[in-house]
């Protein structure tokens, strides 16, 4: 009676443990994959700030905003905030 109730619970305890060992190198390596891209790739206002960009010295420049809703917007609050 004993050996019919210790053969199943060993066996689903080691292959459970092989299944979680494998498991858990799949999501190792995912997130390895997923943070290379996102290291890879750069922030989304990138090329917006880049522009900005004075062409003498590497000080932003207030970008040109023909509407007050736009000078209220994001990037030139965060600019302003920081000169």
């Amino acid at each position: 009676m004993l050996h019919m109730f210790y053969q199943p619970v060993m066996a689903s305890t080691i292959f459970c443990a092989v299944v979680l060992d494998n498991v858990d190198e799949v999501v190792r390596d995912r997130m390895v994959l997923k943070v290379g891209t996102i290291m890879d790739s750069p922030p989304p206002l990138h090329n917006t700030v880049d522009k900005l960009r004075s062409s003498s010295s590497s000080r932003l420049l207030q970008p040109r905003c023909s509407k007050e809703r736009y000078r209220k917007s994001f990037l030139p609050a965060v600019h302003y905030q920081t000169v």
